[in-house]
């Protein structure tokens, strides 16, 4: 007996149609509010990809932008949303995910003048963080950045502290570049395992301390005045340390109150 020849309904494959909402979707939808005067910014463990501006004093939008070819929701929409009363902490937690966050003006005539402190945690993944022309108002204001695992890069430009600055990128391959910063108290990093990148350039801190973590690492402090002292730990691994053109206790036979330590 011949075998049946398949017919072409049983050959054609379904085809079935995917939305654009439900691709837009998976950058993630980020949930933003006010409450007593702290603006917080929550996100979920897709790539959330944020903008974070101030527009006028107690006023800041919140924009979602394209990351992982995806555009980010906030509140469930795609247009930047306002929000007003600021008049506390900035708080950013984005989660998991391959998370974008950028944070103050766009030049100097646009600087953010923050009314407390800002805390960013993009949580576990390959996270990017930029602040920029962004400043503290007061002299106990913080700052203070977390990326949890992953290869994180840290970006600041033109940034003033009034109090103490930390930056902790966990473990992984992280790069933290800081251009024109000014730290009142002290600029504290932590880079956990990893072949990791510290660059701090043309800044003005009351003191620094990098500890590197272990493996192979790089640092570099250059055109720099630290006020009272700094260390620039390697950690365990080979580590190379470029010190340049810093200001008088730096540049003494390499350094006179900065202290390179390597294990």
């Amino acid at each position: 007996m011949a075998a049946k020849t398949p017919s072409k309904r049983q050959n054609r494959r379904g085809l079935r149609l995917e939305s654009l909402e439900d691709r837009k979707m998976m950058a993630g939808n980020v949930g933003a509010y006010v409450s007593y005067g702290t603006l917080y910014v929550n996100g979920d463990n897709a790539s959330n990809g944020l903008n974070i501006t101030q527009v006028a004093p107690g006023t800041f939008d919140v924009a979602g932008s394209y990351t992982g070819g995806a555009a980010t929701r906030v509140n469930g929409s795609y247009a930047p949303v306002r929000f007003y009363g600021v008049t506390d902490d900035v708080r950013v937690n984005t989660k998991d995910g391959n998370d974008r966050v950028v944070i103050g003006g766009t030049s100097e005539s646009t600087r953010d003048i923050l009314p407390d402190d800002l805390f960013v945690d993009t949580g576990n993944g390959a996270d990017f963080v930029r602040v920029q022309w962004l400043s503290n108002r007061d002299y106990n204001d913080r700052i203070n950045i977390n990326t949890g695992w992953g290869n994180d890069r840290v970006e600041m430009y033109k940034v003033v502290c009034r109090d103490y600055m930390n930056i902790n990128t966990a473990q992984n391959w992280d790069t933290v570049d800081l251009n024109y910063i000014t730290v009142g108290k002290k600029l504290s990093y932590y880079g956990g395992a990893g072949n990791d990148n510290f660059n701090l350039n043309r800044a003005i801190v009351d003191q620094v301390y990098a500890d590197m973590g272990s493996e192979n690492d790089r640092a570099s402090v250059r055109n720099t005045t630290v006020k009272t002292h700094g260390v620039v730990h390697g950690g365990y691994g080979i580590d190379t340390f470029n010190l340049y053109n810093n200001n008088r206790w730096l540049s003494h036979s390499g350094m006179e109150r900065f202290t390179r330590v390597n294990s």
